[in-house]
């Protein structure tokens, strides 16, 4: 009876003993994973360093700090890819930086900065009502960014388009969206603005419909620039 009294507690401190490693073992496991994460985060290897933090239990003391930084990650993957000219891919990662992030501003900033080259890439090579809808967003990024060298560039292309335009309806978007450009009340915009509206002065006299509206445009502009 001695005897298997001492086998049995033998075999629990064994049990004990081994469980007791595992434990150790699995938080060592843990702490490699989190720094090699942080190593690979440090060095730019993002996904590399996203597949180790993922490694660590999420009842893990080191999760929240895991997690953290994994947060991080498509703000810096996007940051890197917008430096390296990949604008799809910096798109694709910014959109995804959460609006409590402290680079939120930052990233935002990125993403329609991204958006706006490949808008203008589709802007090229589009036509008709596509065209037209493409350029509406440009214009629409460009005052957002409040950028003079975006906005003269949204300005030339609507000129551009009002040349060819010979529908009262369409000039009269492409007006609206030289008005919006104003928004930003930059007297270099605003003289160029002017002198594209001199410029397709008879042009767009001639069409009844849309008359007032330059008109009104001209006289807003000058007063403006007084």
């Amino acid at each position: 009876m001695r005897i298997q009294y001492i086998f049995l507690a033998l075999l629990m401190i064994s049990l004990l003993g081994g469980c007791g490693m595992f434990n150790l073992n699995s938080q060592s496991g843990e702490s490699v994973a989190f720094e090699q994460g942080l190593r690979a985060y440090d060095t730019g290897d993002y996904t590399l360093a996203t597949r180790k933090f993922r490694k660590i239990p999420t009842d893990s003391d080191l999760y929240p700090q895991a997690l953290k930084v994994i947060r991080k990650i498509p703000y810096q993957r996007g940051k890197q890819a917008y430096v390296q000219k990949d604008y799809e891919l910096a798109v694709r990662e910014l959109e995804k930086v959460n609006p409590d992030s402290p680079e939120y501003a930052e990233a935002q900033e990125m993403l329609l900065r991204s958006e706006y080259v490949l808008l203008h890439r589709r802007y090229e090579r589009s036509s008709g009502k596509e065209r037209m809808e493409v350029l509406g967003m440009l214009v629409e990024r460009s005052v957002t960014l409040k950028d003079s060298e975006l906005l003269i560039s949204s300005v030339n292309d609507i000129g551009e388009e009002l040349d060819a335009s010979r529908d009262p309806e369409q000039t009269k978007v492409l007006l609206g969206m030289m008005e919006q450009t104003l928004a930003s009340k930059d007297p270099v915009l605003m003289d160029r603005v002017l002198k594209h509206l001199l410029t397709r002065f008879e042009h767009l006299n001639n069409q009844a419909a849309v008359r007032p509206q330059m008109f009104q445009m001209i006289g807003s502009i000058k007063l403006a620039m007084m």
